[in-house]
């Protein structure tokens, strides 16, 4: 077995494996109803074949994750038990996420990836794939952010949530829209100067300076002085800065020539490289959204949910603070699916439009069963911020919408569909 004392790789993993399942059990525990499968918003499997499946399910895989991570934080790695975990921890983790496409947290697919490459790679080659997905993490969520969108959407409100921490919350109201966009463009730029300088051996430091210099705007920009974030998006970014001043404040360690690594390291380097090259699709819809790193990105399909006027007081208790006033003469109520997100399980809602479909049609099959309209915006071209719109109204009609897709949009099972499901087929 490999150890700390005669392996410098291994003594920078121990602590970095460590920081891992500690933060992994904070993030857990910061968005637990989103885990549990106890809250009330809907949940929605990435395959249509596991929505039957009992939530009995999630909460084994649940514990199974959770004793993972305290075994890690017990025996990190490069120790055998502490890798045998952080394997099982991978594993139960995209169970969880296979059940339900909104624990595809981009935290959670980050963790996924690295609890599969520290449990099954040496130390050398674990920390370079490690460093190799933090840049790309950098890399990719700057790009996504190269748009007209985030110039006027997104990029205002990081700003302005800053200039809150500050107290000064009217300041960026003084500058002109001009102004403020090229200010906003700022953000995508640092970010990117962040990963190229930590690609960069002898940029290394700088880049691990500015890194932390950006997490703490964040943590400023979003914390209770600014827009006052859930919980795990500021965890996230603390365990950034953990992670980094472990994975770059020391000089990389080479990694031995290919054909002396192991099989499972050989096999670790290949999925994290295919993990770091697939965001590459996001842009063109081959790829979703937060795995590919496109984090408070502006161009993302929207969805907005509606429901009928008439069926808005049969509604369940929990539902109506999310809907919104109706205008005059307008027979659709919006809800907020994604305050409601934010509500019920501490954590933004998935960003994937077919996610949010699958969430209309849990509120239309669900108590009242009311009649639900759903507005569907395309993904934002670049450069002109243009959209295509389609309206669709009526279950039926979101329901057709919803087979489009090539992954699942269809809401799981609750356990009343369970048993009602169960007796109709009943002989």
């Amino acid at each position: 077995m490999t150890t700390a004392t005669d392996d410098p790789a291994a003594a920078t993993l121990n602590p970095a494996a460590r920081w891992l399942a500690l933060a992994g059990l904070a993030l857990i525990g910061a968005t637990w109803p989103l885990w549990t499968g106890t809250s009330s918003f809907p949940q929605v499997p990435l395959l249509s074949a596991l929505r039957p499946t009992p939530l009995l399910v999630d909460w084994t895989l649940l514990a199974g994750l959770i004793a993972a991570w305290i075994v890690v934080l017990w025996r990190p790695a490069p120790q055998r038990v502490g890798r045998a975990a952080l394997l099982v921890a991978a594993t139960t983790l995209g169970l969880l996420i296979l059940l339900n496409q909104h624990r595809l947290q981009p935290w959670a697919w980050q963790f996924l990836i690295v609890a599969l490459l520290i449990g099954s790679a040496t130390p050398a080659v674990a920390l370079a794939g490690w460093r190799w997905l933090a840049v790309s993490i950098y890399f990719w969520s700057a790009l996504s952010k190269l748009d007209v969108t985030f110039f006027h959407s997104h990029g205002p409100f990081l700003l302005e949530g800053l200039f809150r921490a500050l107290g000064s919350s009217n300041a960026l109201g003084l500058w002109s829209e001009a102004a403020r966009s090229r200010l906003a463009a700022a953000v995508p730029l640092v970010e990117l100067t962040v990963a190229l300088m930590l690609a960069i051996p002898q940029t290394r430091l700088f880049g691990l300076v500015a890194a932390i210099a950006m997490h703490l705007v964040l943590l400023l920009a979003l914390g209770p002085f600014g827009h006052d974030h859930q919980a795990g998006v500021l965890l996230w970014n603390l365990f950034f800065i953990g992670q980094n001043l472990l994975l770059f404040a020391r000089p990389a360690i080479p990694c031995p020539a290919r054909r002396d690594q192991p099989a499972g390291s050989r096999l670790a380097w290949l999925a994290t490289c295919v993990a770091i090259a697939l965001p590459a699709l996001e842009p063109f819809g081959g790829w979703d959204h937060w795995p590919g790193w496109a984090v408070y990105a502006s161009r993302p399909e929207r969805v907005y949910v509606s429901v009928a006027e008439a069926d808005a007081d049969r509604l369940p208790d929990h539902l109506q603070p999310w809907l919104e006033p109706a205008g005059p003469f307008e027979p659709w109520r919006q809800l907020r699916i994604d305050r409601w997100s934010l509500s019920a399980v501490g954590a933004p809602i998935y960003p994937q439009d077919r996610f949010a479909v699958g969430a209309a049609l849990a509120v239309a099959t669900g108590t009242g069963r009311p009649d639900v309209r759903i507005a569907w915006d395309s993904a934002a071209d670049r450069f002109t911020g243009m959209r295509t719109s389609q309206v669709l109204t009526g279950t039926e009609a979101v329901e057709a919408f919803a087979r489009r897709y090539r992954f699942n949009a269809q809401p799981r099972w609750s356990p009343a569909e369970s048993v009602r499901r169960d007796a109709a087929n009943a002989p």
